[in-house]
């Protein structure tokens, strides 16, 4: 009997030990799900974030862009994807390109910095990071 008892015992230190804590549950992050916009002279971004995709569309005046990508969220709060699918008119990203940036939201803001593509360049920089507000439906 006190053997059994002794590996009920275990048996509950380990399950107990598997868990996440709390701290590490506050620390993994959720993923910005909703629509975001900003605007940047005559650009407006847009990202749809659903569950498992991210669509963006990048309006310059007349010209329109639209990115298409599978993505993850790393629990320090980086969101890393692939473009699957691109419709544009000019230059840009290609399909298989990877991607990464940096968020935070607070409220109905989300916070992107820290971009990083293959094709870095100080004006996709300036255009993609900062602040987008969240739009309704």
């Amino acid at each position: 009997m006190a053997r059994t008892t002794m590996v009920t015992v275990a048996m509950l230190i380990l399950l107990a030990g598997a868990a996440p804590s709390a701290d590490e549950k506050e620390s993994s992050r959720k993923k910005p799900v909703g629509t975001w916009k900003r605007t940047v002279g005559d650009h407006s971004i847009t990202f749809k974030i659903k569950t498992d995709t991210l669509q963006t569309m990048i309006k310059a005046g007349d010209q329109v862009m639209e990115i298409d990508a599978d993505y993850g969220v790393s629990k320090d709060g980086v969101l890393f994807a692939r473009i699957s699918h691109v419709r544009k008119e000019g230059d840009g990203p290609g399909e298989g390109d990877l991607f990464s940036f940096r968020f935070s939201v607070d409220n109905e803001t989300l916070t992107i910095s820290d971009l990083k593509t293959p094709h870095d360049s100080g004006d996709a920089k300036d255009l993609v990071q900062g602040e987008y507000q969240k739009q309704k439906g």
